[in-house]
């Protein structure tokens, strides 16, 4: 019983080994002399140490040392928060009765961290006291009564909230905070801020370490107060281009409503002129662009933008010189930003393309909107992988329940979440070949419109959500943990990094603490790399198909050989791929371009052979879903049963190919889907609802990280997962990031998109 209470088992012949629980008894003990000095005394005839059978040698020399520790400056150095100490806590220790507490100084305690319940059954050691409570002493002023010290001086004791973090300063993750890492929330007096904190935090870590074996060795605190945001230059210049915009929107959808109120024909009521025509086909087309799109969006998309004035207007104004044409200009630059232009743009239902001729063995156009669901489901996914990923290595109340979870065979699904990102990049590699290699039929390639306006159609709202995040998003809430909010991104150092799409090699995250700004930008550098090297793949295979085929096999192999022997090298198990991993293998484009490689193969196969998927037999296209689902599940169960190897080289030969297995089986669904095949599965792929949805994924995918930690950071207590809670968390992230996506494509993508148009 006692060996379960101390944390401590012990195996045969062997030395004595610590679990999880010391975290817990160790800040449990730390709590009752740090955080509630008050509470900690014998205030009654119970004594509660004793029911966990601990003797009364134990608790008095638990308390003596502590409280000569908190009467004497250990480094004969007294600060003003060692003074404050002793000033609110130090006579209720000294002489063991806690009415002799102020008021003040037992609201602090009370708003301090307090031992919770399932320490040893559920591995609670995250005591956040109370963050709201800590701030309502501040807005009693009969509280706030000036203390005399001794020399003379006073002080005011308003509170502040600071949490303390106990981490281990040994091992591989030393000074890293993780699910298990014990969280004490202190309420404490003005002066006392991170570094007077971590001081005698420190001190009382050190000693009692070394009269209680029971605690882990070389434990130290890490600190992080409470603190307001500060409106920089930066936040209010944010806010400001934010009310500019949506000022834009306002204005110009006012005034394109207005026109259209006054513009009516006195015969039929029609419009004189059309409004917003969303069309497909001829002419230049301004394409929603989302994540992982070719150049040419497979729903090609045109609005119409145009000024509010009639058209024999517009031509007598370019008709009277530059001025009348700047005009011009600025009134369709306008009309760009309008709600009534640019809401059906994104509402609107793809074109259904010509039913196919069975009996026609001409190669025809695919069906393209089979793919929307693709996008949308895999950015569903992202968000079920980083829902977990955020909530299971946070604060929780029930932190030995997280192996538990990770281990369950349909979470296995979570886990590998990863995939969907591939499905992405094998969804670029389809599209841009397809397109670009039926462009170039017609037209030679034209270099310069192929990059800028990939460029200028990504940047503009990579750029906004990358702003806000650096020097706005640290203003949405507070809490315990805000502090997470607002740590320095070093937006500043490295921004330059995502303008250029090069995040995924600079910073260097294995020696960079930092991490560059907003890391879930590798995928499109990635993304943009592979969009840059494409037309040189597709190149050779037009003109010399046979060195096409070989550069592409090469580039694929080399891409397995590198992912491999990196894996191999760094000694990466599948049960330990952590930050090494990540910096090393998972960002790489030469360790993630063979998913695109498959996109590509695809693309311009059914550039020239659509016709021999289209007409099929019915057995081979039923073998082309059973494979598809065998290569798919596999990738994401494989793990499953090799989660408990050591052979690293069995580890890195699935990291090497999982990924590609699972684009293998997307690809062949892709060509079943695509050309018409699939019953019923078809007529729900290929439904209109699906189409918004997919419009909104690459916004969704810049802004869901900020919504899922703005959700996590104000919370005031911490979490305790169950699988419900987590549906319930999952389902309102969907729903707030699809909501901010929708209104961000209408704020940046779509008007950039409109002004891009009239500029080119």
């Amino acid at each position: 019983y006692q060996r379960r209470v101390h944390g401590i088992t012990r195996h045969r012949g062997g030395p004595p080994m610590q679990s999880p629980t010391t975290f817990s008894l160790s800040a449990l003990f730390l709590l009752v002399v740090v955080a509630q000095q008050a509470f900690a005394v014998e205030a009654t005839s119970h004594d509660p140490l004793k029911s966990y059978g601990y003797s009364p040698h134990f608790r008095r020399s638990k308390f003596t040392s502590a409280s000569s520790w908190l009467a004497t400056d250990p480094a004969d150095n007294t600060t003003e928060c060692f003074t404050q100490l002793v000033a609110l806590y130090g006579l209720a220790i000294a002489m063991k009765n806690i009415s002799l507490l102020t008021p003040v100084a037992a609201r602090m305690a009370d708003a301090s961290a307090h031992p919770p319940s399932g320490m040893l059954g559920v591995g609670n050691v995250q005591m956040w006291g109370d963050y709201s409570a800590c701030y309502r002493i501040n807005d009693n002023a009969t509280l706030l009564q000036p203390f005399e010290l001794d020399d003379g001086t006073s002080f005011v004791p308003s509170a502040h909230y600071c949490m303390a973090t106990l981490v281990s300063t040994t091992g591989k993750f030393a000074g890293q905070a993780s699910a298990y890492s014990p969280r004490l929330g202190l309420c404490l007096p003005p002066s006392c801020y991170e570094n007077a904190t971590k001081y005698w935090l420190d001190q009382l870590l050190a000693k009692e370490a070394a009269s209680l074996t029971f605690l882990p060795p070389n434990l130290t605190s890490s600190i992080e107060c409470a603190k307001p945001t500060p409106w920089t230059a930066g936040a209010i210049c944010c806010l400001v281009l934010i009310v500019l915009l949506a000022t834009l929107v306002v204005v110009s959808t006012a005034l394109d409503y207005w026109q259209l109120l006054n513009t009516r024909n006195p015969r039929g009521g029609a419009h004189a002129h059309e409004h917003a025509a969303v069309e497909s086909g001829e002419g230049k087309p301004h394409e929603l662009a989302p994540i992982a799109t070719s150049d040419n969006q497979y729903q090609k998309m045109m609005v119409h933008v145009q000024s509010y004035d009639h058209p024999e207007k517009e031509r007598e104004r370019e008709r009277a010189g530059r001025l009348g044409k700047l005009v011009v200009f600025l009134k369709r630059a306008l009309r760009a930003f309008s709600l009534i232009a640019n809401v059906p743009v994104i509402m609107a239902p793809n074109k259904v393309p010509a039913k196919f001729d069975k009996d026609d063995d001409s190669v025809r156009p695919l069906d393209l909107r089979s793919l929307h669901p693709i996008r949308t489901l895999s950015m569903m996914w992202v968000l079920l992988g980083h829902t977990y990923l955020f909530v299971l290595f946070g604060g929780l109340q029930n932190a030995l329940k997280v192996p538990e979870i990770l281990n369950r065979f349909s979470f296995y699904m979570v886990r590998n979440a990863t995939v969907s990102v591939d499905s992405f990049f094998f969804l670029s590699g389809f599209l841009v070949v397809y397109m670009l290699n039926q462009k170039l039929d017609s037209s030679p390639f034209p270099a310069v419109q192929y990059y800028v306006h990939r460029f200028l159609r990504l940047t503009p709202s990579y750029m906004f959500v990358l702003f806000v995040l650096a020097v706005l998003a640290s203003h949405f809430g507070e809490g315990p943990t805000w502090n997470n909010m607002q740590v320095d991104r070093d937006c500043v150092k490295w921004w330059w990094t995502n303008l250029l799409y090069i995040n995924n090699f600079l910073p260097n995250h294995q020696t960079d603490e930092s991490g560059g700004c907003m890391a879930w930008g590798w995928y499109l550098a990635n993304d943009m790399q592979f969009y840059i090297v494409c037309p040189l793949f597709l190149f050779l295979l037009r003109r010399w198909r046979s060195v096409g085929i070989a550069v592409v096999t090469t580039v694929l192999l080399a891409s397995f050989g590198i992912t491999l022997g990196l894996c191999i090298h760094n000694n990466f198990l599948i049960t330990n791929q952590f930050s090494d991993y990540f910096s090393a293998v998972y960002i790489k484009p030469y360790c993630r371009i063979s998913t695109f490689l498959v996109g590509f193969a695809l693309g311009y196969f059914m550039c020239y052979k659509e016709n021999v998927v289209r007409n099929a037999p019915k057995v081979i296209r039923y073998l082309i879903y059973f494979f598809a689902a065998f290569f798919m599940l596999g990738s994401l169960w494989g793990s499953w049963f090799i989660k408990d190897t050591e052979s690293v080289v069995l580890s890195s030969f699935y990291e090497t190919f999982y990924r590609f297995t699972w684009t293998v089986g997307l690809a062949l669904l892709t060509a079943n889907l695509t050309t018409g095949h699939g019953g019923l599965l078809h007529k729900v792929m290929v439904h209109d609802a699906w189409a918004p949805l997919a419009r909104l994924t690459y916004l969704c995918y810049l802004i869901h990280p900020v919504v899922l930690l703005v959700n996590l950071d104000n919370a005031l207590i911490p979490c305790y997962i169950s699988d419900i809670g987590l549906v319930y968390t999952y389902l309102g992230n969907v729903f707030i990031t699809y909501c901010f996506a929708f209104v961000c494509t209408l704020l940046v993508e779509v008007p950039c998109a409109n002004l891009e148009k009239l500029l080119m």
